[in-house]
């Protein structure tokens, strides 16, 4: 899997990679994200256009759902939109467990996302087994045909009153990979050390934080003659602070610094290929009540992203990306009916672009300037809580059809 690494594809996929699982901005409740092999090896080999981060804070699921699921943890959400002509952003996550007796479960997890390193699925499945006062404990693979990628967790987890919530969880990545590979080898083994925690406060607010620690690993890729080494952190926060009865503020953000090297064995370093990122964003929105049937929000939203790389061997490859966003967008929630919701929204945000490679021209490129998009969401309501959103949205810069937007809630 690993060894299908070329070097044209190296040096497309190196500058277009815009990574991290932060910037998928339908975060749900946060589950640990170990190294992907390829994708982040390769990485991408398109550019992302200029509205896509924007389309993908769009797709979002309104609060209430997301604070829904955060508490429970179980359920099926899924969303899909427009990005371009011939582009679709898809998300969806799966969770359920299944009693097997007084303390012992089964448990499933599925998920299908996009970050900035691409499209990927993961599917989870375990046993579990309670003790003490509130804790569990559960084994996790994921499923996978080939062996060699099979990862494995162990995951420990305390909940308590008011779905307050500690989660501590350890990823062996590629765990059968020494038995199993051949065209790759480990020198220093990868795991992933995942922590959560989530406590409820007075009148319906929550406050929460997660960390995902790749730690360092090497990996020979013996059909390249490359050494490949890799570590990512990433951080990310919730708040939810009611004020009276009737309004709330709500903040999230996180940041990711990432580092990966390539290397060409030798008594001498005759070729080095390295990319440095480093990622921030945070969204701040405030709502309050303007009638019994109709809420108002507005918020400020902030996009910022880094990529530095360096070659050695092409001056061509030398050069550095830098992208940020100040978004203001604002809303209403109205209840047309006793199950059905309209929240309109406006986004304006400010981008700035710069792809910079002095050594070639045709990479390099600038983009300044102001994108607005309008969203008409109407939402249904189904029994036991179920929704389906339908999402039509318009450029207000261009005038023009801003993509369709599909959403499903099931709680489980």
């Amino acid at each position: 899997m690993l060894s299908r690494l070329q070097s044209g594809a190296f040096v497309r996929g190196a500058f277009a990679v815009l990574a991290t699982t932060l910037v998928s901005t339908v975060v749900l409740a946060q589950d640990p994200e170990p190294f992907r092999g390829d994708d982040e090896i390769s990485g991408r080999d398109d550019r992302f256009r200029k509205t896509v981060f924007m389309n993908w804070f769009t797709f979002r699921p309104r609060l209430g759902q997301r604070l829904e699921w955060d508490r429970t943890r179980e359920g099926f959400f899924g969303t899909a939109g427009s990005i371009s002509a011939d582009e679709l952003y898809f998300h969806e996550e799966l969770h359920k467990r299944f009693p097997l007796g007084s303390a012992m479960f089964a448990a499933f997890r599925h998920k299908a996302d996009e970050d900035f390193d691409g499209a990927y699925t993961r599917t989870l499945t375990g046993i579990g087994a309670g003790f003490g006062d509130g804790w569990t404990a559960t084994l996790f693979g994921d499923v996978g045909r080939e062996k060699a990628y099979i990862d494995t967790s162990v995951e420990l987890e305390w909940r308590g009153e008011r779905s307050n919530r500690f989660r501590f969880a350890v990823v062996a990545t590629d765990a059968l990979h020494g038995q199993k590979a051949d065209m790759e080898e480990y020198t220093q083994y990868p795991l992933t050390v995942f922590s959560e925690y989530r406590v409820a406060l007075d009148r319906g607010g929550v406050c929460g934080a997660w960390v995902n620690w790749n730690t360092p690993l090497e990996l020979q890729l013996l059909e390249d003659e490359l050494e490949f080494a890799y570590e990512q952190m990433t951080f990310g926060a919730r708040g939810v602070f009611p004020f009276g009865d009737t309004a709330h503020v709500m903040a999230e953000g996180g940041t990711e610094n990432g580092t990966r090297r390539w290397r060409e064995p030798s008594d001498f370093v005759i070729g080095a290929r390295d990319l440095d990122r480093t990622h921030a964003n945070l969204n701040v929105e405030t709502e309050w009540e303007l009638t019994r049937t109709m809420r108002m929000w507005i918020g400020y939203r902030y996009f910022a992203l880094t990529e530095l790389y360096t070659d050695d061997l092409t001056p061509e490859g030398n050069g550095k990306i830098d992208r940020n966003e100040n978004m203001l967008h604002a809303g209403v929630k109205w209840q047309i009916r006793d199950n059905i919701f309209l929240w309109p929204g406006l986004y304006v945000n400010q981008v700035d672009l710069q792809d910079h490679f002095p050594s070639d021209e045709e990479r390099s490129w600038d983009s300044e300037g102001l994108v607005g998009k309008l969203t008409v969401p109407l939402e249904l309501s189904l029994a036991n809580g179920a929704t389906i959103t339908v999402n039509m949205s318009f450029r207000t810069d261009i005038l023009r059809s801003g993509g369709y937007n599909v959403q499903f809630y099931i709680p489980l």
